[in-house]
């Protein structure tokens, strides 16, 4: 997907990339919900969601330009990869050692730090190397 969309955003822009993008996936989210939305087991509808989830679109959005830009820049496509799966993993840790979003809390331990110095340092290597 990010190498689909960064070629796109190469002979367009970033902007009409993420645009063309989310339409694609518009169009199939409504296929779908139009053809298997009476289906309890692929859609179980629950009317008391959080308010905060309907926010994850703008984020998914927000990191589709943000790597169609980068994808393009000096970093490339697995730099742009690797600091996002470092920035998944912060962010995973954040989440359970603050019990964010009803998580339940976890303390943070060795091998987590150790897995991110590990990533970042792989990170890093790609990025400049």
């Amino acid at each position: 997907m990010i190498y689909i969309n960064g070629e796109l955003s190469r002979h367009t822009s970033p902007a009409w990339s993420s645009l063309i993008a989310h339409f694609v996936g518009i169009f199939g989210s409504w296929f779908l919900w139009k053809y298997l939305s009476k289906s309890k087991t692929y859609f179980p509808y629950t009317p008391d969601a959080p308010k905060w989830s309907y926010f994850a679109g703008v984020i998914g959005a927000l990191i589709v330009v943000i790597a169609n830009i980068t994808v393009n820049s000096s970093i490339g496509l697995v730099g742009s990869l690797s600091l996002m799966i470092l920035g998944q993993t912060l962010f995973a840790i954040l989440f359970d050692f603050g019990g964010w979003l009803g998580m339940a809390k976890r303390k943070i331990h060795l091998r987590d730090i150790l897995q991110v110095i590990l990533i970042l340092a792989g990170s890093l290597l790609i990025v400049f190397y």
